[in-house]
């Protein structure tokens, strides 16, 4: 059975990330994000499978005590 791919417009990929559309074509721009697609009709589409890709490279760390961070965080999460 073939697999199917799913592509993404800009919109549904900063949705999916929490972040403006801007932010993307700047990544994109910079080479820090995955590549896009054109499609018919000048669209530009991601591929699922290389968001997800992406994704998975990103660092995610979990803060259980704000003690133990840096005193300039401790500082800017007071505020």
């Amino acid at each position: 059975m073939a697999s199917i791919t799913i592509y993404l417009t800009v919109q549904q990929v900063a949705a999916r990330l929490g972040i403006s559309k801007a932010t993307i074509w700047r990544w994109k721009a910079a080479g820090t994000f995955p590549a896009a697609f054109k499609l018919s009709g000048g669209s530009t589409r991601w591929r699922l499978a290389d968001i997800e890709a992406w994704e998975n490279t990103l660092q995610v760390g979990l803060v259980s005590d704000i003690s133990d961070l840096p005193d300039s965080y401790q500082h800017n999460l007071a505020a």
